[in-house]
C-alpha cells in the first residue's frame, strides 16, 4: 500500500509542478552583428536560466530525410495547430523589416505575416512588421514574452503519441521508414 501511496505521491507533485507555467524572454536584434538572447523563467520569475549557445565545434550531422517528409504534412500541422493552443504570447515588442528579392513575394509573406500576427499577439503589443520592395533585407530589433503552459503542452503531446497517427509517426521517426 505504500508503494502506491509514493506513486500517487510522485504523479501529483510531477501534476503540480506542470501546472505552473513557464515564461521564455527573448530578445533579437541584428544592428551590429546578429545577437539573440534567451531566458526561462519559472515559478513566475524565482527560477531563472539563461539559455546559451553552447561553445566549440558543432558536432558533425548525419544527412537525414527531413521529417515532414517522413510524416504526414497534415498531421504535423495539425499537432503544431494543437500546441499553439498551450502557448501565450505575453508582450511583443520591436520592428522587423523584410524584404524578398521579387516586390511580389515581399507583398505576399507581409500579407501572410499581418494576418498570423492579428491573431496571435494581444492588441497591446508594439510590433510593427515593415516590408521593404527594394530588394533582400532582413533587419530586426524585437523583445518578447512567451508563456508556454507545461501541462496543456503535456496533455496534447501525449493525446497525440497515443492516436493512430501518433503511433505512426513515432515508428517511421524509429525506424527511419
Amino acid at each position: 500500500m505504500l508503494a502506491v501511496y509514493i506513486v500517487a505521491g510522485v504523479l501529483a507533485s510531477a501534476v503540480l509542478l506542470l501546472a505552473v507555467p513557464l515564461d521564455v524572454v527573448f530578445q533579437l536584434r541584428t544592428e551590429g552583428g546578429p545577437l539573440a538572447r534567451a531566458r526561462l523563467e519559472w515559478f513566475f520569475g524565482m527560477a531563472r536560466k539563461e539559455v546559451k549557445r553552447p561553445k566549440g565545434k558543432p558536432a558533425a550531422k548525419r544527412k537525414r530525410e527531413p521529417i515532414a517528409k517522413r510524416v504526414r504534412r497534415r498531421v504535423v500541422v495539425g499537432l503544431v495547430r494543437r500546441l499553439m493552443r498551450a502557448v501565450r504570447f505575453r508582450n511583443l515588442d520591436g520592428t522587423v523589416t523584410l524584404g524578398l528579392g521579387d516586390p511580389a513575394s515581399t507583398g505576399m509573406a507581409y500579407g501572410f505575416a499581418q494576418a498570423a500576427i492579428s491573431v496571435a499577439l494581444p492588441p497591446w503589443s508594439e510590433f510593427q512588421l515593415v516590408p521593404d520592395f527594394a530588394g533582400e533585407s532582413f533587419e530586426a530589433d524585437v523583445e518578447g514574452r512567451v508563456r508556454v503552459y507545461p501541462l496543456k503542452a503535456a496533455g496534447i503531446m501525449i493525446a497525440y503519441v497515443f492516436s493512430r497517427e501518433g503511433r505512426a509517426a513515432v515508428r517511421k521517426l524509429a525506424t527511419g521508414r
